[in-house]
């Protein structure tokens, strides 16, 4: 089943019932198809938007800055919190 028509059907689905956010899955033929709707559409989104394993390893950057701006160690000021 293409991803459109499951989206539709899911959102269709959601809306008779009141569910605010939905997500289904099928396995037909060895393909998956998913499908959201509502705010977990922002979980489907949100791996498209990113090569396979470049978002952890961007994070893991941005933390790594972050913890020793914290320590202090980016200017030289060891254990001095800004």
């Amino acid at each position: 089943m293409p991803r459109e028509t499951l989206t539709g059907l899911v959102s269709q689905a959601a809306e008779k019932f009141g569910v605010p956010d939905a997500m289904a899955g099928i396995r037909h033929g060895g393909q998956d198809t998913q499908a959201c709707h509502g705010v977990t559409s922002l979980a489907e989104a949100f791996p498209r938007n990113y090569p396979e394993g470049q978002w952890i390893s961007r994070e893991r950057n941005r933390l790594t800055i972050v913890i020793n701006r914290a320590a202090g160690e980016d200017a030289g000021n060891e254990g001095i919190s800004r």
